[in-house]
């Protein structure tokens, strides 16, 4: 069994926030709030998935045919989006926390969805070069029903305080 980890920041956006969605540039910051998410990879029958967020659960599954077909019912829609877009059959367990990204059940608004898209899209795919980020920001797009400028997934990925133009190719 080979473990990997991977650790990204959340943002916060300091402006364009809607403006983004109609090709106006964005300025967002990483803050020092992260994702931390672990992988082993290796050899089972069945994989285990446990997300720490503003509360604990667990899933399972087994891969079918390159897919995650789930034991439990309503699986966590990111995580399902993000394994069919980057099938990794050698994945056993995966342990996603976002926990620094709420306080007490709340959510604070330092893009928690985007900050666990990259950790475990870069986690699947076992890098974070370009070509993956816009992956990434493609199935992160997929989870919020098409809409999305990719401006959040581009900043967690980068680091630092970003400026971000639509359309504009991920470094």
């Amino acid at each position: 069994m080979q473990q990997r980890s991977i650790v990204v920041p959340g943002k916060l956006m300091l402006s364009g926030e809607h403006a983004v969605l109609d090709g106006a540039p964005a300025v967002m910051a990483c803050v020092e709030r992260e994702v931390r998410v672990t992988g082993v990879f290796g050899d089972a029958d069945e994989g285990r998935l446990r997300i720490l967020a503003d509360t604990e659960s667990d899933w399972r599954w087994r891969w079918c045919e390159n897919k995650p077909e789930w034991v439990e019912a309503d699986p966590p829609r990111l995580i399902d989006v993000l394994m069919r877009a980057f099938p990794s059959p050698e994945l056993v367990s995966l342990s996603v926390d976002s926990q620094a990204l709420f306080d007490r059940q709340r959510k604070l608004g330092l893009g928690s969805s985007a900050a666990v898209a990259v950790a475990v899209g870069a986690m699947l795919a076992g890098d974070l070069q370009p070509t993956t980020i816009a992956r990434i920001a493609a199935a992160h797009r997929e989870f919020q029903g098409g809409v999305g400028s990719g401006a959040d997934t581009h900043a967690v990925a980068q680091g630092g305080v970003v400026r971000f133009e639509p359309g504009e190719q991920f470094r």
